[in-house]
């Protein structure tokens, strides 16, 4: 191996994603002195020795579930049968990190999800986890910003805190694991709700939108993908996210991340990954049937440059980077 190359890489799956997750990973491995290439340029390295290698792997398992065509999901499994097992054998260290409880389509991939985690555990891979309600060592979830641009919104939000109502956002995919179709059922008539996002289905978005009509709900849906520098400024000015996801289903929300990125309250319905967040942050609140209103919000709101403060010393880059520095060195 050349001296002019680092002696530690580690080879990401997947390398590129559609959120700011992989990114921050690889920022994260950056500073701590490691060489970050996608898992498929291994050959490229068939000169560096295998102890210098260490694969982390994201959603491998997830991939069959992907594919509604029953036969291309078990084509997918076998590929991911295939790429375990090559990843085993090039790599000196394999991390896997659950995202998922069980895949989001309900339809498609369950036996091959469990059968998969089952051989990642037979093959001794290293499992994380990003929160304590699941089984596995802990690391804690990326943020959206950095500590620097953290410190720089405190500091304009002490000076100009965000004015007007207790609106409420709800941003990414629109689909029915996320819940809002029980949500809806008992959301309050004066409490302005907007969600964005592109949905899995017109049925589903017609079935919410029928809600909103009966129950005469001041909620707008926009069934379209929005962009990051919109989502940016529109978390900017949102005091409210609602997380409203199904029990048993993500082990983390990134939408939850993303939000408190942006100083950010949180509305989560009483799942395993509320609950948990609402015992360990002022600013996320269960949704109870019985006292949920705009009222409630009001008098549970964070300010957000408080928000940020929390967010910075629970989940800022010191604290990632001594986490995957243990990780990485154990």
């Amino acid at each position: 191996m050349s001296d002019s190359h680092p002696k530690k890489y580690i080879f990401l799956e997947p390398y590129e994603y559609s959120n700011q997750f992989i990114d921050e990973l690889k920022l994260t491995f950056i500073a701590l002195g490691y060489k970050v290439e996608p898992f498929k340029s291994i050959e490229q390295y068939a000169s560096v020795p295998k102890s210098s290698k260490i694969a982390v792997i994201n959603w491998l398992e997830d991939q069959p579930s992907y594919n509604q065509s029953h036969f291309q999901a078990w084509l997918d499994f076998l590929r991911v049968i295939k790429k375990a097992l090559l990843i085993k054998l090039k790599m000196n260290r394999v991390i896997w990190i659950q995202h998922n409880f069980r895949p989001h389509n309900r339809e498609y991939g369950q036996t091959t999800f469990h059968f998969t985690q089952t051989m990642f555990s037979f093959l001794k891979f290293k499992k994380l986890v990003m929160e304590r309600s699941a089984v596995g060592d802990n690391i804690t979830h990326p943020l959206y910003l950095s500590d620097k641009q953290n410190d720089r919104l405190q500091t304009q939000l002490k000076s100009f805190e965000c004015e007007g109502q207790h609106d409420v956002l709800f941003f990414g995919a629109i689909k029915k694991y996320k819940n809002l179709h029980e949500i809806l059922q008992y959301w309050p008539v004066d409490l302005t709700l907007r969600v964005i996002g592109s949905a899995e289905s017109q049925d589903y978005v017609n079935q919410l939108r029928e809600i909103v009509a009966r129950r005469a709900l001041s909620v707008v849906i926009e069934n379209r993908f929005i962009e990051s520098e919109e989502l940016d400024n529109l978390l900017k000015s949102y005091k409210w996210v609602l997380v409203p996801h199904a029990n048993n289903t993500m082990v983390a929300s990134g939408s939850f991340y993303h939000a408190i990125s942006y100083g950010c309250n949180a509305i989560c319905n009483a799942s395993e990954f509320g609950l948990l967040k609402s015992k360990q942050h002022e600013f996320v609140q269960v949704i109870d049937q019985q006292t949920f209103s705009n009222g409630f919000l009001e008098k549970h709101f964070v300010p957000k440059h408080q928000v940020l403060a929390q967010v910075l010393e629970h989940y800022g880059e010191q604290v990632r980077l001594a986490q995957w520095d243990k990780v990485l060195n154990d």
